[in-house]
């Protein structure tokens, strides 16, 4: 055989090698994707559900589960639970159901506003209806008849937002009358915004009132900011003094940001005048997304290089334009290691992350960076370990290849690797479900944590290379609490195509 013979057949020997890997692979895809629950497992998963859904212990637990899986074939579950005869069930499932459903959620919550004998109930359900806009302006007309004072000043203040305080001047007129303090002044505040003149004295007496507790200062500020009351506005600045409380005057300048087109100026020298740093970054949040901040923020940004202040002001300017000049501004603000300045740059990167997507890859190699140098402590939920799992779960969302790379070579760290096993809990909040992949190789691990997340991670994702470790998590049920439980049973009864069915049962055994 000469040598051109020769390469030509190793040619066809690695090409034979290549497509049989190919097949190989394509195989065990194929039989990865088509694994089946057993039946057990269903029957298992079924029972579970059943017992914790009559469980008092458990309920709130299960309920909270089943509402993090944002799964809109839960609704009936819910809904049936929304018709229990148990006041706290009925509660406790009004709250949730349209996390699971959104506003597919409305005929349920309609159906407890307006009959369910708990008034808790019906505000409860009249605040969800409002949260996801699924109520029409005739049916808050008709809550407003509903006879309970809690109701009624939530019906008549959705209508103030809905541009029809005429239907509300009523109710209003009847609320600003009320034993409670709180009633009577958020109904005053709305009487106000319906242009109510008469209003400014009662409300300028509580205002003025020493007694008036800070927390009904800023449900009042709150409210005009939400309303956008004009006719408040000085309310809102006598409020944003410098002999008011910070959490007062931080509200009390939010309010004048969202009703005067001059508060860019008001809100610079908020920050001149103050020496705490926690206040001064709160205003500047609040002058940064304004059309007029930018100039203001510069002056800011001029500053002395080491001052922590004038770093962040930086960061500011330059975010806004993205690439390698904003990525060296968050290193330097990083840098700082303080705990307030890294809570604003994760803040900031979750609304980059949610507005730009990969545009917003200059976040990547600072946090990476900021991540590698913590110093992890497992076991504990401290305040430094909630900043590390929010840039974790950043960083999942973000999903460009830098960050995908980054996770991948913190994942790659042995089990024992504290910032490791922070990791691969972080990401079971990310959104983004490609992340998934990312853990498989954690499916087998020793460590009972990585396996846990790792297989609730992908049971999400849907991949059905997570059912073993789901079985094993369901099967060892006694040393697991009822939130793992919970997910590795849902998912379970999702990859067997028998979760449909399941509910059905659910609702039936629901009293």
């Amino acid at each position: 055989m000469n040598t051109w013979d020769s390469m030509r057949m190793k040619f066809i020997a690695a090409f034979i090698i290549i497509v049989g890997f190919a097949f190989f692979c394509d195989v065990v895809a194929k039989a990865d994707e088509t694994s089946i629950v057993p039946a057990e497992a269903v029957a298992r998963a079924e029972a579970f559900f059943i017992a914790a859904l009559g469980d008092e212990r458990q309920l709130p637990v299960v309920l909270k589960g089943l509402q993090s899986t944002g799964d809109a074939e839960l609704l009936p579950v819910f809904a049936a639970i929304c018709k229990s005869g148990d006041k706290q069930r009925r509660l406790l499932a009004s709250a949730m159901i349209d996390k699971v459903a959104g506003q597919a959620a409305a005929g349920a919550l309609l159906d407890r506003l307006f009959h369910d004998p708990s008034m808790a109930v019906r505000s409860t359900a009249l605040i969800r209806l409002a949260a996801i806009e699924a109520i029409t302006p005739e049916q808050l007309i008709a809550a407003t008849k509903i006879d309970d004072e809690g109701v009624q000043i939530i019906a008549a203040r959705a209508l103030v937002r809905a541009r029809r305080s005429d239907a509300a001047k009523a109710v209003l007129k009847k609320l600003a009358k009320s034993r409670d303090a709180d009633t009577a002044a958020l109904a005053r505040m709305s009487l106000l915004a319906g242009g109510d003149q008469t209003q400014i004295g009662p409300l300028r007496k509580i205002i003025l009132d020493p007694a008036t507790e800070p927390a009904r200062l800023i449900r009042m500020l709150d409210q005009i900011r939400l309303e956008k009351i004009a006719a408040a506005l000085p309310v809102a600045q006598f409020l944003a003094k410098p002999d008011q409380l910070q959490s007062v005057r931080v509200r009390a300048l939010m309010a004048i940001d969202a009703l005067s087109p001059e508060a860019g100026p008001v809100l610079a020298q908020a920050i001149r005048t103050s020496d705490s740093l926690a206040f001064r970054l709160n205003v500047l949040r609040i002058l940064a997304q304004r059309p007029d901040g930018r100039e203001l923020v510069r002056e800011f940004a001029d500053g002395p290089g080491d001052d922590t202040f004038a770093t962040v002001a930086r960061f500011e300017l330059a975010r806004q334009a993205g690439g390698e000049t904003a990525q060296q501004t968050v290193a330097r603000a990083i840098a700082r290691e303080h705990p307030i300045v890294i809570e604003y740059v994760l803040t900031r990167m979750q609304q980059d992350v949610q507005a730009r997507g990969e545009k917003a890859d200059f976040y990547t190699a600072p946090i990476l960076k900021y991540l590698r140098g913590i110093d992890v402590n497992p076991g504990q939920m401290s305040p430094a370990n909630g900043r590390a799992a929010m840039a974790v779960q950043l960083l999942g969302e973000l999903d460009s290849p830098d960050a995908r790379k980054g996770l991948w070579d913190i994942l790659a760290q042995g089990d024992t690797d504290p910032l490791k096993q922070l990791t691969a809990g972080a990401l079971y909040r990310c959104k983004n479900r490609q992340i998934a992949s990312l853990l498989r190789p954690s499916l087998g691990s020793p460590f009972p944590n990585l396996r846990i997340y790792s297989a609730l991670l992908l049971g999400r994702a849907g991949r059905t290379s997570a059912i073993p470790a789901l079985l094993r998590l369901q099967e060892l049920s006694r040393q697991n609490q009822a939130d793992v439980l919970t997910l590795a049973n849902w998912y379970l009864l999702k990859m067997s195509g028998q979760s449909k069915k399941t509910v059905e049962k659910l609702v039936q055994s629901i009293k």
